[in-house]
């Protein structure tokens, strides 16, 4: 997109961080951003950031440094492209007892991004990055971990921004 995707301005005036980070403080005690913090206005600059153990390594080492944090034990994840997103989703998501980690599914399409994970994979995580397995799908299914099938009134509202287009739905 040319710019970081967490500064990309919303219709209503919001940044796609900003939107998410609303969302995400009506359920969650504590918001860390994780990753290079470019584009995260000064609006929540007060906010923990959590930086990459290793950088260039993608959403995997984003996980990794979050869950190496010792912020929690347990952690909601949201990409901060998702600019439909409700707390109604992140409610239905933090309510199922379920394996962990636990992400999105519907039909064949698998949303490790959107899911939450404990620090009992910690460990698998290190070792999928120092082996270069990159793929959240990889580290979640050697996990074990738990697919929730979305609802399919919830489908919208995870739709993510890959172009600027995206946002003038």
């Amino acid at each position: 997109m040319k710019q970081a995707k967490a500064g990309l301005l919303l219709n209503n005036g919001l940044t796609l961080i900003e939107h998410v980070y609303r969302v995400l403080s009506r359920i969650c005690a504590r918001i860390v951003l994780v990753g290079h913090g470019q584009g995260v206005p000064e609006t929540l600059k007060d906010v923990t950031l959590v930086k990459d153990n290793y950088p260039g390594c993608g959403p995997i080492a984003g996980l990794e440094a979050l869950l190496s944090s010792q912020i929690d034990t347990e952690y909601l994840i949201v990409p901060c492209d998702l600019f439909k997103i409700n707390q109604e989703v992140l409610q239905w998501l933090s309510r199922v007892d379920a394996r962990f980690p636990v992400v999105l599914k519907h039909g064949d399409w698998i949303e490790p991004l959107v899911g939450r994970y404990s620090i009992d994979i910690l460990d698998l995580a290190r070792r999928q990055i120092a082996q270069k397995k990159m793929a959240m799908h990889d580290l979640v299914m050697s996990a074990n971990g738990t697919l929730l099938e979305v609802p399919s009134e919830f489908i919208p509202f995870l739709a993510n921004a890959n172009t600027p287009q995206d946002l003038n739905e």
